[in-house]
């Protein structure tokens, strides 16, 4: 069986440098054969890119299939070299929290998928669900000694601080972020450093740092796993509503505030996920991505067992 041979390039350092690509990972999972090649080796086959780095280092790296990953805002300035009409001529798949247009090359990928070390939902009871539900349920019984949190690098929007000083009108709220720590974070860079503080955290506050349609990032996956009842904001208002339950978080509106400080224990649910969500993840995500590749392979003339 020919080998399948995958790269890597401009993506973000990770704080653990034990920690592994994602999408090396997902390859693996769902593809046999797989070989990991360093960008730029002309036998590559799918190059992952993203945008922490020069373009033009995708440019010249030969591949018969090129994937743009990114899960930052469009609207954001760093990233206003990654024009609509540049990437869909530079790339064959990109992944994004855009919806799904198969007509623009787009497929919905978003942020938070890579934060869970699942890569399929080929196994009914080990998957991102069980992951999730099972470490959210580990933490939230841990003993909660911190009130509310905000854990977070800026305030782009200005939203972080009218939620968290909303919720602090109810109890105190700690910052161990960069922002509102005068950029020297309190706790460390990996995540289970934060999962580990968070299981100490009644209520984190989740706000969106973009203003966008379908923006919706790790922060309230990551403040479930942590154990506590997310305040979550965002433009769309709700978070990934075919996924996760509308019971299991708060969203910022004052009148939900005042009476979930009345009475909390409805947001503790054992299961956050609706009904269809696994359905959801399975064929939306997952599987969608896997058949996306297998056809821009046989496009490309991969002859190899797919």
């Amino acid at each position: 069986m020919s080998k399948l041979r995958i790269a890597v390039i401009n993506w973000w350092d990770e704080p653990d440098n034990k920690a592994n690509n994602w999408f090396v990972e997902y390859m693996k999972a769902n593809f046999d054969n797989i070989e990991c090649v360093n960008p730029g080796d002309s036998r590559t086959d799918i190059l992952f890119a993203s945008v922490f780095g020069k373009r033009e280092r995708v440019e010249s790296c030969p591949a018969r299939v090129k994937v743009l990953f990114s899960g930052e805002s469009w609207t954001n300035k760093t990233y206003s070299q990654y024009k609509s009409e540049y990437i869909e001529n530079h790339y064959d798949l990109i992944l994004h929290f855009d919806e799904t247009d198969e007509s623009r090359k787009r497929q919905r990928f978003p942020l938070w998928l890579l934060y869970v070390p699942k890569y399929n939902m080929n196994d009914a009871s080990d998957n991102l669900i069980t992951y999730v539900n099972e470490m959210r349920s580990m933490n939230m019984n841990n003993e909660k000694s911190i009130f509310g949190s905000c854990i977070a690098r800026h305030d782009p929007t200005g939203m972080r601080k009218k939620v968290s000083d909303e919720i602090n009108k109810y109890g105190k709220m700690e910052y161990v972020g960069k922002w509102r720590n005068g950029n020297k974070p309190k706790i460390g860079p990996l995540r289970k450093d934060k999962l580990e503080y968070l299981s100490g955290v009644i209520y984190s506050v989740c706000v969106e740092s973009h203003f966008d349609s379908h923006y919706c990032s790790e922060k309230i996956f990551e403040a479930f796993m942590g154990g506590t009842i997310p305040i979550y904001w965002s433009k769309d208002i709700l978070a990934e509503k075919s996924i996760l339950k509308r019971d299991s978080y708060c969203i910022y509106d004052e009148f939900e505030i005042t009476e979930m400080m009345k009475d909390n224990e409805k947001y503790k649910m054992e299961d956050i996920f609706t009904k269809n969500a696994y359905n959801v993840l399975r064929c939306e995500y997952y599987d969608k991505l896997k058949s996306n590749l297998i056809k821009l392979l046989r496009e490309k003339g991969f002859s190899g067992g797919l």
